[in-house]
């Protein structure tokens, strides 16, 4: 990672248990940010017995980590095609990983109570709906947040930070006094536009705590 930052998701291919609970904290501590997305067909996986990974991944709280059940090897290369795939950038783009039909990928037979517990434990799945709809879900991190919300969090964290170091690169001096402080505000303003073009954030007024 440290010698190509040119990728997002890492997607282990053939990976056992103990691989992705190794890779896990890992893909955590990447910087840039990172992601993970894997597949499993363990059977404790399946149960929801104790110490399965999609439990062991969900107890460490890692939010870079998304699971899979399926016993089809390339499912966790489709979401990832996917969710690369549809981040064009263009206005309203935004979008969400649940409820998506994967190419070329065949819906997981399981039955309603092995759904509720894989999804319990913060796991995903692939199943079919209402007979006409092919249905990714719940779309969810290993810590229960979703994957736009990390991912979108991650691109717009990059962005401002590009910005930030264009000023100081483009800048002689960024003065401490209001107008520089304006000169960063101002720099900042075009990454958040653009999350806010595509969807991600919304317009609002902030009604938390002081800030500075």
């Amino acid at each position: 990672r440290s010698k190509n930052t040119d990728w997002y998701v890492v997607v282990p291919i053939g990976a056992e248990k103990t691989d992705i609970t190794a890779m896990a904290p890992v893909v955590e501590s990447f910087s840039p940010a990172s992601a993970m997305i894997y597949r499993t067909e363990d059977a404790d996986a399946l149960a929801g017995t104790a110490g399965n990974v999609f439990e062991t991944l969900k107890d460490a709280g890692y939010r870079k980590s998304m699971g899979i059940y399926s016993t089809d090897d390339n499912i966790a290369a489709a979401v990832a095609g996917y969710a690369m795939g549809a981040n064009t950038g263009a206005d309203g783009s935004a979008y969400t990983l649940f409820a998506k039909q994967l190419a070329g990928i065949t819906t997981e037979d399981l039955t309603s109570a092995q759904v509720s517990t894989i999804e319990g434990i913060n796991g995903n799945v692939y199943v079919n709906r209402g007979v006409y709809y092919s249905v990714f879900e719940q779309g969810k991190m290993a810590d229960g947040a979703y994957w736009d919300e990390v991912y979108y969090l991650d691109i717009l964290s990059e962005a401002l930070l590009r910005a930030y170091m264009d000023l100081l690169q483009g800048t002689t001096k960024i003065p401490q006094t209001a107008a520089g402080a304006a000169m960063i505000q101002t720099a900042l303003v075009a990454p958040l536009e653009e999350a806010r073009n595509i969807g991600f954030i919304g317009s609002g007024v902030w009604t938390g705590g002081t800030i500075g």
